[in-house]
């Protein structure tokens, strides 16, 4: 009888220590980041000034992850989003104001020793 108890307490237990699927709320689909008219570098080539997201651009950066970025950045301005291409060989920072672009830009040539 003591066995038969102790199983069914630890049976009752499994699921608080683990979401089910069938537990779990349905995911969210996140919000899409708009990356038309922001401003953005390649930081894999700093050297380059921050420029207008338009035309071909906006189509090579919309097709690249792009990702919010929560924690700031180097220059302690907000950025919209930081996007990457699959091969991580080119990644755009992207800012509101092209003011706060070129800060991170100088910023980020600065803590490389002007890369």
């Amino acid at each position: 009888m003591r066995n038969t108890l102790a199983t069914l307490v630890l049976f009752m237990a499994i699921p608080a220590f683990g979401d089910t699927p069938k537990d779990k709320p349905a995911d969210k689909p996140a919000d899409k980041i708009e990356i038309k008219n922001t401003f953005g570098f390649d930081y894999m080539k700093p050297k380059k000034a921050c420029v207008k997201v338009t035309g071909a651009l906006e189509k090579t950066i919309g097709k690249m992850k792009c990702e919010p970025v929560p924690d700031g950045t180097g220059s302690g301005k907000p950025a919209v989003a930081d996007c990457k291409n699959a091969k991580e060989t080119s990644g755009y920072l992207l800012f509101v104001k092209k003011a706060d672009c070129e800060d991170e830009r100088k910023t980020q040539l600065a803590n490389a020793g002007g890369a």
